[in-house]
């Protein structure tokens, strides 16, 4: 387990062992999520081939991604003909939904306070009377 003062990452191998080079790659794509989740987040990555009974066939890699962030729940997966790829790509579709994720959650706040604005300004009284 990799501790990062910002999140805690865990790093797994399914079907094959994770040699050095690929945990410290991992663990620099990963550092990319740091500033769009809360800290304290947990981060979890499960990096390995997608099964073993494929004997001649090409290898298919798969990464998973479960971030659990301050209430919120994210998980990704992605399959690749290459490890990398297939973190790189898992590491990218987990930032498109957390910023989709988050713009909805700002979103939603915007119109509450807008909401409470029009309160202040008419009354409670005056609250149904929208122009």
């Amino acid at each position: 387990m990799y501790l990062n003062p910002m999140m805690n990452i865990t790093l797994k191998g399914l079907h094959m062992p994770l040699t050095d080079a690929v945990k410290q790659y991992s663990n620099e794509k990963l550092r990319s999520l740091e500033k769009f989740i809360h800290q304290n987040a947990y981060v979890h990555l499960e990096v390995g081939k997608s099964s073993t009974h494929h004997k001649g066939g090409p290898d298919v890699f798969l990464a998973e991604i479960t971030v659990d962030s301050n209430g919120h729940n994210y998980f990704v997966k992605t399959t690749e003909s290459e490890a990398y790829v297939a973190i790189d790509r898992a590491v990218t579709e987990m930032l498109e939904m957390i910023k989709q994720g988050r713009g909805k959650r700002h979103t939603m706040a915007r119109k509450g306070r807008i909401l409470l604005k029009e309160l202040m300004r008419k009354g409670f009284y005056g609250w149904n009377q929208r122009k």
